[in-house]
């Protein structure tokens, strides 16, 4: 993988690691690599995220998941590889986004459309629910004002919905599915690390989590619990695939491999 570089095993416990708040523009994407001859460097996330180890003090930050580049808000920064999967895991940690749609002026999203998101949808790769889907106001939006007029003749809603997966693109297409096209959508929080409550209220601005803020992390991903069962899987399937590399038995290790 992409990050099979940095040794999760060389980190001090995960709860110790250095991790940081980026608020993500729109037209940015969610990956390290810079074009050899990139006119504007600064557009590119390789290179906010070395100025943002240099400000912590830090090496080998790397972005915990993506957003897409039309998606705006909270990406995480992180130098440690066992903290960053237990994040990923699905229903580990919840996620929020403030979704933008466009619909024609009568045709506000409804109280069977909200519930629909909860209760579930179906997509092409499984089905799909969040929680605590409702309308917030146009403050929250936060649309700039040169997408105004975009809107016009059609009128701008904001649906606030928080997922505990993520998929490749997932939240458009299910508001999709639900018959709210999305326009803008940004993420406003990772469990309890929320973009504005931290202060990170333009694109480009980070901050580096203060130690209570990682603690309140932690304890919303399970903890150390939550951290010895990973680790124990870890070490179970480390075992499982030395078992089956080490067979010389090829009947056997079919086996093993179908029974594993």
């Amino acid at each position: 993988g992409k990050w099979d570089k940095v040794d999760p095993e060389s980190f001090a416990h995960p709860s110790t690691a250095t991790l940081c708040a980026f608020h993500k523009p729109k037209g940015m994407e969610s990956k390290m690599s810079v074009p050899a001859r990139a006119e504007r460097p600064e557009i590119h996330l390789a290179h906010q995220v070395s100025l943002i180890q240099q400000a912590a003090g830090a090496e080998h930050l790397h972005p915990v998941g993506r957003l897409d580049k039309d998606t705006t808000g909270l990406l995480l920064l992180c130098d440690n590889g066992q903290l960053t999967d237990m994040i990923l895991r699905p229903g580990l940690v919840q996620k929020t986004y403030i979704a933008t749609t466009r619909l024609p002026r009568h045709r506000a999203p409804t109280e069977a459309q909200l519930r629909m998101l909860e209760s579930g949808v179906m997509l092409n790769d499984g089905p799909v629910s969040a929680s605590n889907v409702h309308m917030v106001g146009e403050e929250e939006c936060e649309i700039p004002a040169r997408f105004a007029a975009q809107f016009q003749p059609e009128v701008r809603y904001c649906v606030s919905l928080t997922l505990n997966e993520g998929r490749n693109r997932i939240v458009r297409r299910m508001m999709a599915a639900a018959g709210m096209p999305i326009k803008i959508l940004k993420r406003t929080r990772i469990g309890p690390i929320d973009l504005h409550e931290l202060g990170l209220h333009d694109p480009l601005q980070s901050k580096q989590l203060t130690q209570v803020e990682k603690d309140e992390l932690w304890e919303d991903l399970g903890g150390d619990r939550v951290y010895l069962e990973y680790r124990l899987s870890q070490l179970l399937c480390r075992y499982r695939s030395s078992v089956i590399l080490g067979c010389e038995d090829e009947r056997l290790r079919s086996f093993l491999q179908k029974q594993w």
